[in-house]
């Protein structure tokens, strides 16, 4: 896309009222994360503030990123009915440019799922990679919706469900572009620069399980800086 997908008008005002991510219980498993990776976080696709405000609350040191200059003005909004302070940047999640780094670069609310042309996943992904301090964390949550997953191979579970290549599978994959495959996204996270990638289901500290809905993505930059 030449443009990222950007929240507005009644989409952006009516974003909390629909609050379609609350049945994921997500927070407390980022919250757990960020204590292995001390250090300052950033929120990219942070929105109105949903996991930003949460953390803020909690005394961490949090930035920010959206491409909606509506949804970071009600994210500042809560931030200053909270007495809160936060940096918030205006910017496309694929070409940022902060001129700082983080401990940890958060991905969530499935927000990587709206690149879907290869080259914009890789891009983003590599801006997280610049961004990150030597052996910092980049945190990425997608979605598999079971209904866009319909095998009719019971038993077969997640390895069919991300390898699939019927056409009519792919088809209804297309808004939730992580049903590229687990490998696919291993492999665009590696040639970012990135290493030692774990993968977690349904926001619990263990490996997918078949019938997991939600995967998510977490993977190092190492110590040693790589020139890219």
């Amino acid at each position: 896309m030449d443009q990222p997908y950007i929240y507005g008008g009644l989409e952006a005002w009516s974003y909390d009222l629909v609050d379609e991510l609350s049945q994921f219980e997500d927070f407390g498993f980022f919250r757990m994360m960020l204590e292995s990776c001390p250090g300052p976080v950033l929120d990219v696709g942070c929105g109105t503030g949903r996991i930003l405000l949460g953390l803020k609350e909690q005394g961490l040191d949090v930035a920010g990123l959206d491409s909606s200059p509506e949804m970071l003005r009600q994210c500042r909004q809560k931030l200053s009915a909270n007495q809160l302070e936060a940096e918030l940047y205006e910017g496309d999640m694929r070409s940022f440019d902060l001129k700082r780094s983080f401990s940890t670069i958060l991905i969530p609310g499935f927000s990587i799922q709206l690149l879907t042309e290869d080259n914009d996943l890789q891009s983003c992904l590599e801006r997280c990679y610049q961004h990150l301090s030597p052996g910092g964390q980049l945190i990425v949550s997608t979605y598999f919706p079971w209904e866009f997953h319909e095998s009719g191979k019971d038993g077969e579970g997640l390895a069919f469900r991300c390898e699939s290549e019927s056409a009519e599978t792919e088809e209804r994959l297309e808004p939730f572009r992580v049903g590229r495959s687990i490998s696919a996204m291993k492999a665009f996270l590696e040639n970012a620069g990135f290493e030692d990638l774990l993968l977690y289901g349904d926001f619990e500290f263990a490996e997918p399980a078949p019938e997991a809905e939600t995967i998510v993505f977490v993977a190092i930059r190492p110590e040693t800086l790589l020139i890219r």
